[in-house]
């Protein structure tokens, strides 16, 4: 899957993202990681930082999360503490890495 910077996205792909996120948020919140694979949730979490970091650096200026309470401190903590493990960053790394970039 290759990102594009373009200025309006593409409607095709807009529409199926949004169908995608329907049709998961109609699930049960407790009944959905049974119902999704191991492998599909790491896929979309691969395409979804992918995207994200891709908008970043077009110098999009955008809040990760779709409001304050979307997801959790422990969520957060939890999903970031793995992320920083699986790509071998280690926190000072990290906080410099930051500093440069200006966030």
């Amino acid at each position: 899957m290759t990102l594009t910077s373009a200025a309006q996205p593409s409607s095709s792909v807009e529409e199926l993202a949004r169908e995608v996120l329907e049709k998961v948020q109609a699930f049960d919140p407790d009944s959905l990681p049974r119902a999704v694979s191991d492998a599909t949730v790491q896929q979309l979490l691969t395409v979804a930082v992918k995207l994200y970091a891709s908008k970043l650096d077009d110098e999009v200026v955008l809040f990760p999360f779709v409001g304050d309470e979307a997801l959790t401190p422990t969520e957060v903590g939890t999903t970031v503490g793995h992320m920083i493990k699986a790509a071998d960053i280690d926190l000072f790394e990290l906080v410099a890495w930051q500093s440069l970039r200006g966030n």
